[in-house]
């Protein structure tokens, strides 16, 4: 698989119209977009960015016209950075190919949350490889990672789908089918994305931080 390096980026720039090269916000987007086409291919582009596309969701760009950075946009920068800086992860390839070839839009925000716990054990210098989910219970889950002792840990990734209304119990859940696809015998840790609606709700983010000892307890970790 091809990897993209800083000096494409800073042809790509070097290359791009005046308008864009001195404008931060459509220099940024543009490189995001060369970054997504190099690793998604330009029919990805056009199911799940184009603005006039029934199958976009998150990533949908606004139409011609829209002035200033919208949510949208933001996904689409994010999503770039994240897998231009994880492009030389091991199994790296696992998660891209499943969303390279996602059939509908929650496929694409599944993988997207598999990209930003990677992304946080990236930042953090904690070593991981992404792996294949066999379909098996307690073989079914995204992630080893390797701790400074030498521990393995079993990882999955979840995630609340952004159209998903504010429920503690909805996460409940989540994380008891999660810790189900779980090795019995091996540390495990599990990471659920939410919406970032939820966390406007000041009664959603106390309901978080006050229910991880009953989840705990429930999940008899």
């Amino acid at each position: 698989m091809r990897r993209i390096t800083k000096t494409d980026l800073c042809e790509k720039v070097a290359a791009a119209p005046p308008n864009v090269r001195n404008d931060y916000g459509l220099r940024a987007l543009a490189l995001a977009g060369y970054i997504l086409r190099e690793f998604m291919g330009p029919e990805w582009g056009k199911r799940y960015l184009h603005w006039d596309s029934r199958h976009a969701g998150i990533f949908k760009l606004p139409q011609p016209g829209v002035l200033g950075m919208t949510r949208s946009t933001f996904y689409i920068l994010d999503l770039a950075e994240t897998l231009f800086n994880l492009q030389r992860s091991k199994g790296f390839g696992i998660p891209l190919h499943e969303t390279r070839e996602a059939p509908n839009q929650d496929k694409v925000e599944s993988t997207y949350a598999e990209f930003d716990f990677a992304r946080l054990l990236h930042l953090h210098r904690v070593k991981f490889r992404f792996r294949r989910p066999r379909g098996e219970t307690q073989e079914d889950y995204d992630f080893e990672l390797s701790l400074k002792d030498g521990t393995c840990v079993c990882a999955d990734a979840k995630c609340k789908l952004e159209g998903t209304g504010v429920s503690m119990n909805s996460v409940s859940n989540t994380l008891r089918h999660g810790y189900a696809k779980l090795p019995k015998d091996s540390p495990g840790m599990l990471f659920v994305k939410v919406p970032q609606h939820w966390l406007e709700s000041d009664e959603i983010k106390r309901e978080l931080e006050r229910n991880p000892v009953r989840l705990k307890h429930s999940l008899s970790l």
